[in-house]
C-alpha cells in the first residue's frame, strides 16, 4: 500500500510540473526525478 501511494505522490507530482515547466522536457524530467531523490535521502547528494 505504501508503495502504491508513492507512486502515485510522484506521478501526481510530475503532472504538476510539468504542466508548469517545459512540457515534453527530458531536462524537465530528469530535475523531477534528481529533486524527489533528494527528499528520499534527506537532503543529501546522490551520485
Amino acid at each position: 500500500m505504501f508503495e502504491f501511494y508513492m507512486a502515485e505522490l510522484l506521478r501526481h507530482r510530475w503532472g504538476h510540473l510539468r504542466l508548469y515547466r517545459f512540457p515534453g522536457s527530458v531536462l524537465t524530467d530528469y530535475r523531477i526525478l534528481k529533486n524527489y531523490a533528494k527528499t528520499l535521502t534527506g537532503g543529501k547528494r546522490t551520485a
